[in-house]
């Protein structure tokens, strides 16, 4: 997926500040933008906050399944694993690792 981002002249402060963190982490700065848009949208999510950003999990599933790990004494994780693929979990745990949450 490629996207470009404009910016006004008023807001050249914010391309030199985007471009000098990117070069102190030593990464692009598209890459650092899609690490800032990430931390934004996905902090103080859990797990299954996170599928449902994903697109694999409504909230009314969600809330189902947090209902269903309950009554059976299990994590939610447990039974998340049970109904998604394994690499989405993953997917959605390394978000997690990059926001520094952990479920």
């Amino acid at each position: 997926m490629q996207t470009t981002v404009y910016f006004r002249e008023e807001d050249v402060y914010l391309l030199r500040l985007l471009q000098k963190e990117a070069k102190r982490r030593r990464t692009s700065v598209s890459s650092l933008i899609v690490a800032i848009l990430e931390q934004h949208f996905e902090k103080g999510k859990d797990l299954g906050e996170i599928l449902i950003d994903f697109g694999v999990l409504t909230p009314a599933k969600l809330d189902q399944l947090r209902e269903e790990a309950q009554k059976r004494s299990v994590s939610v994780e447990d039974v998340l694993k049970e109904q998604i693929p394994e690499e989405i979990i993953e997917q959605a745990k390394l978000v997690l690792s990059r926001v520094g949450q952990t479920d």
